[in-house]
């Protein structure tokens, strides 16, 4: 049996009042950080009726030593250490350069449709702008030539928005449907 004492500031935290084990249930997280809330609130719960279990022993069984106490205040002192644990975790994933979206499936699906969508349509308009200057190209006038102009500046202009962010969003909508690929598998996988 454990024999870890029972800390003082572990006994503190299991006087404060933790949230109730139903509270705890109804919780839906989400993200990754409301993931570690729930299981630090959980964590929370379980000192204070161990604390409050061993001083009912004391009292009203006038038990004051032994292997009980043992490892009721390692079961204790382990959810303090658990707590701790917890924050470092927390600590470590939040300092890092990721960031963490949720989405569900479909909404992932469906951004992805969309990145890919836009994508085509800023292609498109560059092209019509291409169409347009060489229709206009023709028009040998003042008027034809600044037209010209501006639908030669439109394209290339949406051309370097295809080229560049048109890149970034294409990698992004990779990475969406790779996610829901896994999504995937992890539930055939446990299925």
């Amino acid at each position: 049996m454990r024999s870890k004492s029972y800390t003082p500031a572990a006994k503190a935290r299991a006087e404060q009042s933790p949230p109730t084990l139903r509270a705890l249930l109804a919780q839906d997280p989400m993200t990754f950080n409301e993931l570690l809330d729930l299981f630090e609130g959980y964590v929370s719960t379980i000192a204070g009726p161990l604390f409050e279990a061993t001083e009912r022993i004391r009292n009203e069984l006038d038990y004051h030593e032994g292997p009980i106490f043992g490892h009721i205040t390692g079961v204790g002192s382990d959810s303090h250490d658990m707590a701790e644990r917890l924050g470092q975790i927390r600590a470590a994933r939040n300092t890092g350069t990721d960031v963490t979206l949720t989405l569900t499936g479909s909404e992932a699906l469906l951004l992805g449709a969309a990145i890919a969508e836009t994508g085509d349509k800023v292609s498109d308009a560059a092209a019509a702008f291409d169409l347009l200057r060489n229709m206009i190209e023709g028009i040998e006038t003042d008027e034809g030539f600044r037209m010209s102009a501006v639908m030669s500046l439109a394209h290339r202009a949406l051309r370097d928005v295809e080229e560049q962010e048109g890149e970034t969003l294409r990698r992004f909508a990779v990475r969406l449907g790779e996610s829901v690929k896994y999504q995937h598998i992890g539930q055939e996988a446990s299925a």
